[in-house]
């Protein structure tokens, strides 16, 4: 196992597991923000893998308006969760990865 600046663990590579990136337990993905109107543009992913603790991770991947700050302003956990632009009209594609934390040691 390599460590990187003493907090990063990678395993070696036959103990690495695959982000499955399609369907309703993927780990990362895409998805295209849906303007409303006079509001913030926004997109609820369905995924069942979703927890109140995973840390979701956003990336404009194609900019189509905007361009907004990207949140998450819900997580429904083991259905889904809502990520939204603080900008009207913004249909931009965002790119999304799910972590789960470490637990404490």
């Amino acid at each position: 196992m390599a460590k990187i600046a003493n907090s990063l663990n990678i395993p070696d590579s036959s103990t690495t597991q695959s982000l499955d990136y399609k369907g309703a337990n993927a780990r990362m993905g895409r998805a295209t923000l849906v303007p409303v109107a006079l509001s913030s543009s926004v997109v609820t992913v369905n995924n069942n893998t979703v927890t109140s603790s995973t840390e979701i991770f956003l990336c404009c991947n194609l900019r189509n308006g905007g361009p907004g700050i990207l949140s998450i302003t819900a997580r429904n956990p083991g259905v889904s969760f809502t990520i939204a632009s603080s900008a009207i009209g913004d249909a931009s594609v965002v790119s999304w990865l799910l972590i789960e934390p470490s637990p404490p040691p």
